[in-house]
């Protein structure tokens, strides 16, 4: 079995080109456009960086850890953190393959990971994520890989089950020794005590995901399994999401409904994440629809895994 290893002092000279031209690709990339990109939900993460404020959609543990780069670059904190990771992921990666740096150019380039690379946006570390985690489920024993790892499980939220169940097939059809599970602890544990701490040192509540979980996979079923929501609005007329059923068949016509649903307008009805009335009400269909359409959730869930495989 391998060491723990620092990665770079193994790196030969082909592997520090690779660096070097990968991080001149993204930061040119940054420098034509001029600014970080901000999209709909950046404010909440500068939000959390610099004042430590928590958003009940997101975990906020690794904006605040970022808190001293924010503090002093503004956004560009999080693209020079981002495309740190995401170049020295992508070495390793060229490295593990044997292949040189056009590849994790053009890679980058024919993907969409240059883009959230440079944005204040979460996406980033999820494809970072597990790149890292598939190099550290193969044997590389790199202490950074394992930091990347960590900071990337607790950038967002679908990390949390994302990465262990990830880790945990590999488990099962590769490899089940001790060592691979006491990997496990430090990459997932630790994290997620640290989330927990952060959540109570926030709102004074013991918590490792966020508030609004179940608004969010509420709106995930609903937009995916329509027939869920149009046979728990029959079966239940007087909840406060059958009131919403204009507003959701209207949201099924547009080109991204969860995000319709989820935060927008629309004649006067508000997106679930804005209506407080409707939120106590999310777990009960979560329930709802988990007792009584698992085939259904099943074929979902496949096929979304499918879509995002391709």
């Amino acid at each position: 079995m391998r060491r723990i290893c620092v990665g770079f002092l193994e790196w030969g000279k082909n592997d520090w080109v690779s660096f070097f031209l990968i991080n001149l690709f993204l930061y040119l990339h940054l420098m034509f456009t001029g600014f970080p990109l901000i999209d709909w939900d950046s404010e909440r993460y500068i939000r959390a960086a610099i004042w430590g404020d928590p958003s009940p959609h997101a975990l906020t543990l690794l904006c605040y850890l970022l808190k001293p780069l924010v503090t002093v670059l503004g956004p560009w904190g999080f693209a020079i953190f981002q495309i740190s990771i995401l170049t020295y992921t992508m070495v390793s990666i060229l490295k593990f393959y044997n292949k040189n740096a056009m590849v994790g150019i053009v890679s980058i380039a024919v993907s969409i990971a240059g883009y959230f690379a440079i944005s204040v946006m979460m996406d980033i570390y999820t494809v970072t994520g597990l790149l890292a985690l598939f190099l550290v489920l193969n044997g590389n024993k790199d202490i950074f890989l394992y930091l990347v790892i960590s900071a990337c499980y607790i950038a967002h939220p679908e990390n949390l089950l994302l990465f262990p169940v990830c880790a945990l097939i590999y488990w099962v059809a590769i490899d089940r020794s001790k060592v691979f599970l006491m990997t496990l602890a430090f990459l997932f544990v630790i994290p997620i005590f640290s989330i927990v701490l952060m959540n109570y040192w926030q709102e004074k509540e013991i918590r490792f995901i966020p508030k609004a979980k179940y608004i969010m996979l509420m709106t995930h079923i609903a937009t995916d399994s329509p027939q869920i929501t149009r046979a728990y609005m029959n079966e239940f007329p007087a909840s406060e999401f059958s009131k919403q059923k204009e507003f959701f068949e209207y949201t099924l016509t547009t080109s991204n409904p969860y995000h319709w649903l989820l935060w927008d307008n629309w004649d006067k009805m508000k997106g679930l994440a804005y209506n407080k009335n409707i939120q106590p009400e999310a777990k009960d269909f979560v329930y709802y629809a988990f007792k009584n359409h698992q085939f259904i959730l099943l074929k979902s869930f496949l096929r979304s895994t499918l879509l995002f495989l391709i």
